[in-house]
């Protein structure tokens, strides 16, 4: 898929910016747009080496055979600017930022860092894979490399486009079913790379 190779690698770069950021101490930071609508403080922000390694590992993967990776805390950056305490959970069917990750809500349960309330039920099929992929990784201590719970996801959403599933969704949705499906896959699969090159230096 020619989405995920060009997101995964438009992803590591996001973050090796972000790495570039020499923010040690953030005070009152606010990551709202739309999104969290909570203040961080005293974030530290010192995964610069793991980024630029891992970076160097997803881009340049002949060269860096030699690299290892000390740790996954470099992915999903954001998950550790936001505590778990102020995270919101949704009970409406949203559809908001459909092409734009971090910020992506797409029913109630697709988007980083961006769940639905307990009890609630998903908005249709696609809402459904991300529910029960929000699960597992709950299960896991919130490890968003967590293979099992990854590669089911990506399964998941090839269920959902084959079946056709993906033409029933909410009522309002302004998203393209299938363009939130692929972009979910592509970082899905960002994720299961991660994790394999972490796991295999």
């Amino acid at each position: 898929m020619k989405l995920s190779v060009s997101f995964s690698r438009l992803f590591v770069l996001l973050l090796l910016l972000l790495s570039h950021i020499n923010l040690y101490s953030v005070n009152a930071l606010n990551v709202g747009m739309q999104f969290a609508n909570a203040a961080i403080d005293k974030v530290n922000l010192s995964y610069s080496s793991i980024l630029h390694e891992v970076a160097a590992r997803v881009l340049f993967p002949s060269e860096m055979k030699q690299c290892s990776v000390s740790s996954s805390s470099f992915f999903f950056l954001f998950s550790f600017l936001v505590p778990q305490s102020v995270r919101q959970c949704s009970r409406t069917c949203e559809s908001q930022h459909c092409t734009v990750l971090p910020f992506l809500r797409y029913g109630k349960y697709c988007g980083i860092l961006y769940t639905g309330c307990p009890g609630e039920k998903p908005c249709d099929a696609l809402d459904a894979c991300c529910m029960v992929h929000d699960d597992c990784i709950g299960s896991k201590n919130n490890d968003y490399l967590d293979e099992e719970c990854n590669g089911q996801m990506v399964e998941c959403i090839e269920k959902v486009k084959a079946s056709g599933a993906g033409q029933a969704t909410f009522k309002g949705n302004q998203c393209s079913v299938e363009e939130v499906a692929d972009l979910v896959e592509a970082l899905l699969e960002a994720a299961l790379l991660a994790r394999r090159v972490i796991h295999n230096p």
